[in-house]
């Protein structure tokens, strides 16, 4: 019976070591690790240029959303309003990529490392479709 332990004790310690490396670049990119890099101003300009990202962003949805509506709402047919969703679609995902894009070039003007995409379990959770 002992040689079964000892190669079980092996298997969980290899797993245990491949397993760190993992833990420890998760660790390394913490949300706000980068930006301790960063000098007091570097840091208020990050401020700034992300803040006025963030509002552009938010006029962009509302553009995104007012043009939706004003589609829905002249949809005489289902097949026009299923076009109407389809142009928003790819609306938001044409702006994802742009403003994922202004993003990376954002912490790139700062050295910034890239963010990395959030997939797996920490993803959040896909919204419920009607």
């Amino acid at each position: 019976m002992k040689p079964r332990h000892r190669h079980l004790s092996e298997v969980l310690l290899l797993l245990a070591l491949v397993a760190l490396p993992g833990s420890v670049l998760a660790q390394s990119q913490a949300p706000g690790a980068g930006q301790r890099r960063l000098s007091p101003q570097q840091r208020q300009e990050m401020f700034q240029a992300r803040r006025d990202l963030e509002r552009r962003s938010h006029a962009a949805r509302i553009a995104i959303l007012q043009e939706a509506d004003r589609c829905i709402a002249s949809a005489n047919t289902w097949d026009a309003f299923q076009a109407c969703e389809r142009q928003e679609k790819l609306a938001r995902e044409r702006f994802k990529a742009d403003i994922r894009s202004e993003a990376q070039a954002l912490r790139a003007r700062f050295g910034l490392p890239p963010r990395q995409d959030r997939t797996g379990s920490s993803a959040r959770a896909p919204k419920a479709t009607i």
